[in-house]
């Protein structure tokens, strides 16, 4: 009866040997599966460090980029006010532009009759001088 126990007991032991065996060597392949992921760790929170600092700077750079475009937009609105203005002025030249205009037709069409005029007192002028010569004549 002890030798059946002593059998079983020793096949238990064995058993247990095996299973201890199988145990460390799953053991050991954790802690290499855990070196694994904690030098995967290490990497993968260096590069998170470093696209923090990318983010950091786009973010930098945005913040720069957003007040130059304020100032922009400001100088667009100082232009367009500018050129508000320009125009009003322009539309006062144009205004002016044309009744000049209507003006210099005024005066064309008075230096026109007064060309007639002096033509016919020229006309005149020129049969005054016939009959003062005819006059002198006789």
């Amino acid at each position: 009866m002890y030798r059946d126990q002593i059998e079983r007991l020793t096949r238990e032991k064995e058993h247990l040997v095996e299973e201890n065996e199988a145990l460390k060597t799953i053991i050991e392949g954790t802690d290499d599966d855990l070196n694994d992921l904690q030098s995967e760790n290490e990497k993968l929170t260096q590069e998170n460090n470093h696209l923090t600092a990318e983010v950091n700077m786009t973010i930098k750079d945005l913040k720069q980029l957003e007040s130059e475009n304020g100032d922009l937009l400001e100088k667009i609105e100082a232009l367009r006010h500018s050129v508000g203005e320009t125009e009003s002025e322009l539309d006062e030249v144009r205004s002016c532009n044309s009744d000049l205009n209507v003006e210099k037709v005024k005066l064309n069409d008075t230096v026109s009759s007064l060309k007639s005029e002096l033509e016919k007192l020229y006309g005149v002028f020129q049969e005054n001088e016939g009959l003062k010569k005819e006059l002198e004549a006789k």
